[in-house]
């Protein structure tokens, strides 16, 4: 037991908050996502996910890069490559604790991109 304590310390706090994991996995599946689908997705407003944001971005897990869309002002979010191994990393750690596996080293093409492969593979 006090081996498990001590490995569950190590595990990235960065990654291990609520919004900020939603935030990160819902990066993990799409890339460059719009701040307003990730505000909806995450169920966030727009202060606490910039808030969020700005923590993982100043971690280097996300970039965050501005522009316009149609003469509209766009910001669009990234999971980077630290990002994406440090996640996964995470997710290991936590499956090996549980038993129940990891998220794979897969790229994002590999992984599921809708509700309709999730089904599929028993997920949902």
């Amino acid at each position: 037991m006090k081996k498990l304590q001590i490995a569950l310390r190590e595990l990235d706090r960065m990654i291990l908050d609520p919004s900020r994991l939603m935030i990160l996995t819902v990066l993990y599946y799409r890339d460059k996502t719009e701040f307003r689908y990730l505000q909806k997705k995450c169920s966030l407003t727009a202060g606490n996910l910039s808030s969020h944001l700005a923590k993982l971005r100043a971690a280097g897990y996300v970039e965050i890069a501005k522009g316009f869309k149609r003469n509209y002002p766009v910001t669009l979010c990234s999971l980077t490559s630290r990002g994406r191994e440090a996640l996964g990393n995470c997710a290991q750690e936590l499956g090996r604790f549980s038993g129940a596996g990891g998220i794979s080293s897969k790229t994002r093409e590999e992984g599921p991109r809708d509700r309709k492969a999730l089904k599929t593979k028993g997920v949902e």
